[in-house]
């Protein structure tokens, strides 16, 4: 089951984890700030880490991936816990049904952003099963698919759009959070 959601467990595990290091400030309101990158930019890695919070044991976060491959939907369940926090790194254990496997991250790397960088494409009203929050929308294309990705500071990426050249559609919403 664990390959079934690879590819898009691969941006979130990649964006949680990597990451995952650096503190966050206020809430993130709908409305433009003046320190908002102007829509259509291009965002830093810098611009990405403000986006989590720092680790710490017993942070936990539940993703439910809903794919349509043509008049086929799957659906999945995957957790992420921080098990042990020792300075920069961190025990990630990843649960998808019965399978469980334990990644281990150093926060101290940069994260690895898509190839072409991430845009910014400003804030909306988002809403998930985990609640309704004003989010950072971002967008990338890669291997023929369009991605968006909704972000919000002091939680992370609550949800994810993968549009592929082949009309398949992947969405990943966060369902439970835990700091």
């Amino acid at each position: 089951m664990l390959s079934i959601l690879k590819p898009s467990l691969r941006a979130i595990i990649l964006a949680f984890a990597c990451t995952f290091s650096s503190s966050c400030g206020s809430d993130l309101g709908t409305t433009p700030d003046p320190s908002d990158p102007p829509v259509g930019s291009k965002i830093s890695t810098q611009d990405i880490v403000g986006y989590f919070p720092a680790p710490k044991a017993g942070m936990l976060y539940v993703y439910v991936s809903t794919e349509k491959k043509g008049l086929v939907t799957l659906s999945n369940r995957a957790e992420l816990e921080a098990t042990e926090v020792k300075g920069t790194l961190v025990k990630l254990k990843l649960s998808v049904g019965d399978e469980s496997k334990f990644v281990d991250v150093d926060t101290a790397k940069p994260p690895v952003l898509p190839a072409g960088g991430m845009n910014f494409e400003g804030r909306e009203e988002v809403s998930v099963p985990a609640g309704s929050f004003k989010a950072f929308k971002l967008s990338f294309s890669q291997n023929n698919s369009s991605f968006n990705v909704w972000a919000v500071k002091g939680i992370g990426v609550i949800k994810t759009l993968e549009q592929r050249a082949n009309s398949d559609m992947l969405t990943v919403e966060l369902h439970q959070y835990r700091h």
